[in-house]
């Protein structure tokens, strides 16, 4: 997380204050709110190919990962 926050906090104040909870956060709005299931599917139409994945899918993975994040 040191380089991301290196990378990413001169564009982005609050991931440069704390990037685990950005990044909680984050993961946490993907799994709520529909919109992003939407852009996911339509990134996949547009930008993969083979086989697809839902992001309903991809979810349990994200919550391992956003628990993980909180273990410092």
């Amino acid at each position: 997380m040191r380089a991301d926050r290196e990378a990413r906090g001169r564009q982005f104040a609050a991931y440069a204050a704390d990037p685990v909870a950005v990044s909680r956060a984050a993961i946490q709005a993907l799994a709520q709110d529909p919109w992003y299931g939407q852009a996911f599917r339509t990134f996949q139409r547009d930008m993969v190919y083979g086989e697809h994945v839902s992001l309903h899918a991809c979810i349990p993975v994200l919550a391992t990962l956003a628990a993980w994040l909180t273990h410092d």
